[in-house]
């Protein structure tokens, strides 16, 4: 294999949507906004979202309470699909090692979390930090190497091996 032919493309869609992914967390993020504790009292709710309360057709506390503790679950559901892409990212040998290792890490910090939110626990909702930042480093890697990649699989992929190996007998 002559490594001298080897050419990255330039950053693709793939590469960009990554990037963006992280651009608009980092956006989100720098935007202060109320965030009441999982644990909040429907009054706490009401008087944290009063503009969302109103929107969303309530200003009771028991059905803001409702409505919270179903978006607080449906994030938990959410954090247990990241967790399965994180896995199927880390089974597949299209990423890096590294990427491969941080998809694993992500999938158990993010799993973790999402017992918080499923089960509305307060405490372990603190493993939301680790598992949002494992989070954007994994799609933003994962957008970046494959929209820069030349193609072919990663050098420690078996089919990479195969396509060395059957490419040497043609020649």
């Amino acid at each position: 294999m002559d490594l001298s032919t080897t050419r990255r493309r330039p950053l693709t869609v793939t590469g960009v949507t990554g990037i963006g992914y992280t651009l608009s967390w980092i956006a989100g993020l720098s935007v202060p906004a109320p965030s009441p504790k999982l644990t909040a009292s429907g009054a706490e709710i009401t008087a944290a979202f009063a503009l969302g309360v109103v929107l969303a057709g309530t200003t009771t506390p028991g059905t803001a309470l409702l409505l919270y503790d179903a978006v607080n679950r449906l994030d938990g559901v959410k954090m247990l699909a990241l967790a399965g892409l994180a896995l199927a990212g880390a089974a597949s040998r299209t990423l890096p090692r590294w990427l491969r290792y941080t998809g694993i890490a992500l999938a158990i910090t993010i799993a973790a979390s999402s017992v918080a939110y499923l089960l509305l626990l307060q405490g372990l909702a603190v493993l939301a930090v680790p598992a949002g930042l494992l989070l954007l480093v994994f799609i933003t890697g994962t957008g970046i190497t494959l929209g820069t990649s030349t193609n072919k699989p990663s050098r420690d992929a078996p089919a990479a091996h195969k396509a060395d190996a059957d490419a040497a007998a043609l020649s």
